[in-house]
């Protein structure tokens, strides 16, 4: 089984790192995963393999991870200080994100406790008048209540 590696002789972590490298850039991340892994049992402190590790990463965790050891092994490296902050505001957005709809979701809330507030209001004060609109007002502010329901529904879903 031929891996591009030089001759008879057992393979240097370099050439280790140069076919992990052509394997991830092939798309294949799972065996590069195991590549680099190879130069990590062998040097723990290899910079540029747990760079890549992270770049070939199974989730964000393993990767916030894999570029926090880079840090630790190098507090200078710029490629693991840009991603991590591209992965940070990344969760900022989607928290921002998530904020704005639960205050819309609340404020959608509190319009519709006062329609139904209205509502009852109305009805209990033209059921006790022997007014027949009681049932009326009922049915309309029920179909109110449903169309701001519904607008709600949409708005989220358009959002997205």
């Amino acid at each position: 089984m031929e891996f591009g590696l030089s001759g008879d002789k057992a393979p240097n972590l370099e050439e280790f790192m140069q076919l992990g490298i052509r394997t991830a850039k092939d798309g294949n991340m799972d065996n590069a995963r195991v590549i680099f892994q190879k130069v990590l049992d062998s040097d723990k402190h290899n910079e540029r393999a747990w760079l890549w590790m992270a770049y070939v990463a199974e989730n964000d965790t393993k990767r916030r991870q894999y570029l926090e050891t880079v840090l630790r092994l190098n507090p200078n490296n710029l490629s693991a200080h840009k991603y991590l902050d591209a992965m940070d505001a990344a969760v900022d957005r989607v928290e921002g994100n998530s904020m704005t709809l639960g205050f819309m979701i609340l404020g959608a809330l509190v319009v519709i406790l006062v329609l139904i507030g209205v509502v009852i209001y109305l009805s209990t004060n033209q059921a006790a008048s022997g007014s027949g609109l009681g049932y009326f007002t009922i049915l309309l502010g029920g179909v109110l209540i449903g169309l701001v329901t519904l607008g709600l529904v949409v708005f989220v879903i358009a959002r997205r």
